[in-house]
């Protein structure tokens, strides 16, 4: 299944449609090009995690009910590519988190 993605993580090219995902463990890893300390969540179902931005947290904290990324580990979200995302301005995309239906 590793062979499916090019990244370690999501993005805009490994998001092709919406997909379940179980949290498996959230922790904190040097990520990008400035290698920034970020926090990366990752999932039960494939081999890649998401670096999360502060729409990631929100979106887990409210489904969580709380702060405390123990308590979001055993979540099943939906990740999913929102093409109305936008960076400076222009819409490109942007992979996204939801509850599940």
């Amino acid at each position: 299944m590793a062979a499916l993605y090019t990244s370690p993580y999501f993005n805009t090219s490994t998001v092709k449609k919406p997909l379940t995902v179980t949290i498996s463990k959230i922790v904190s890893e040097v990520v990008g090009r400035e290698n920034e300390q970020k926090e990366v969540a990752y999932f039960d179902e494939v081999p890649i995690g998401l670096v999360l931005n502060k729409s990631h947290k929100e979106t887990l904290i409210e489904l969580a009910d709380s702060n405390d990324t123990k308590d979001m580990v055993g979540l099943k979200v939906e990740v999913y590519l929102d093409p109305d995302v936008q960076m400076g301005g222009k819409r490109v995309g942007g992979v996204r988190l939801r509850a599940t239906e």
